[in-house]
């Protein structure tokens, strides 16, 4: 819940529709009152059935492969910085080959795209009001 509501607050966005397996902690009460609190619609992959949830089960296939065997830490310190440089490096360095870039490359990107919309028909719009 934690790390939806760190989600929401930096993108200050909320999706219409939240997909995830059926783990204890999506299909929970608490859990479906913050969806519900932001307006959000939950969907869940059918149990056993982990293909229908397949950016996330990618996600984390490819996350623990980099992250290599957690054994290899002598303390939780040490996991939990690799956790966190692994994080950077996913969402900073790491290319996507569904975008050829990384996500936080991919959302600037994106967010640019929008923004050049919005300058543009807010221009014709005050061209057509200051040719009338």
């Amino acid at each position: 819940m934690e790390a939806f509501q760190d989600a929401a607050r930096r993108t200050n966005t909320a999706p219409k529709y939240f997909h995830s397996d059926q783990g204890s902690e999506y299909v929970s009460g608490a859990y479906e009152s913050l969806l519900a609190r932001h307006d959000m619609t939950p969907s869940h992959s059918r149990k056993g059935s982990p293909w229908q949830n397949g950016y996330q089960e990618s996600f984390y296939s490819n996350f623990k492969l980099e992250l290599d065997n957690v054994k290899r830490f002598e303390h939780v310190g040490q996991l939990v910085e690799a956790v966190h440089y692994q994080k950077s490096y996913y969402n900073n360095k790491r290319i996507h080959s569904a975008h050829r870039m990384p996500p936080v490359a991919f959302r600037i990107h994106h967010d640019q795209k929008i923004n050049d919309r919005l300058f543009n028909s807010n221009l014709q719009t005050s061209l057509l009001r200051s040719s009338v």
